[in-house]
């Protein structure tokens, strides 16, 4: 649950400092307009698939790719706490592991 209010908070604070979206997601944009099995040699066609489909939704704008991009941090972060249950008997050191992700600056 805190988690998820990070989330939205970050989200929040995201669009209200920047109306611009990066060069990478740019790219992802002209990518997502279309399905193809391949689109670049450097990555895999999933975050594209993934983006077309929220933009059939919200159109092709800014926020599809906040919305994409929250949901799969909020997801690892969800992800990263069930395994870190599996690992410690301590609750404690399993939020601890999962809030930790955000000492990484790409996250963060």
């Amino acid at each position: 649950m805190l988690l998820a209010a990070y989330g939205v908070f970050h989200l929040v604070l995201r669009i209200s400092l920047a109306t611009s979206i990066g060069i990478d997601d740019s790219v992802e944009n002209v990518f997502a307009q279309v399905l193809a099995p391949g689109y670049d040699i450097k990555q895999p066609p999933l975050y594209a698939w993934l983006l077309w489909l929220v933009q059939r939704v919200t159109g092709p704008t800014m926020i599809s790719f906040l919305i994409l991009k929250y949901t799969l941090l909020l997801a690892s972060f969800a992800c990263y706490f069930r395994i870190a249950q599996r690992l410690f008997t301590e609750p404690r050191f399993a939020a601890l592991a999962a809030w930790s992700l955000l000492l990484l600056y790409q996250i963060g």
